[in-house]
């Protein structure tokens, strides 16, 4: 299940409401990619392909690959991927 199901079926409307909520929106998003990024140890994603798996918004984004490279959870690769630490 994708995580655009997964939060269509937890939330009504989830991408709507969570576009909306603001900084609130990182959470589940939080949770859903760092569980990707468990099932798969070697995944190495791009800003891009990240926004566009999630189908995040812009701002949504940056917050989410923020907090988890603040976190220690990711790192920034010289290829330009997000790969776990």
């Amino acid at each position: 299940m994708s995580p655009q199901q997964y939060f269509s079926r937890a939330i009504p409307h989830a991408p709507s409401a969570l576009r909306s909520a603001g900084h609130a929106v990182a959470a589940p998003w939080l949770t859903a990619i760092r569980g990707e990024y468990l099932e798969v140890p070697r995944l190495s994603l791009t800003r891009t392909q990240v926004q566009n798996l999630w189908d995040l918004e812009d701002d949504v984004c940056t917050e989410v690959l923020d907090e988890l490279m603040a976190s220690g959870f990711l790192r920034l690769t010289a290829d330009g991927g997000f790969t776990r630490s």
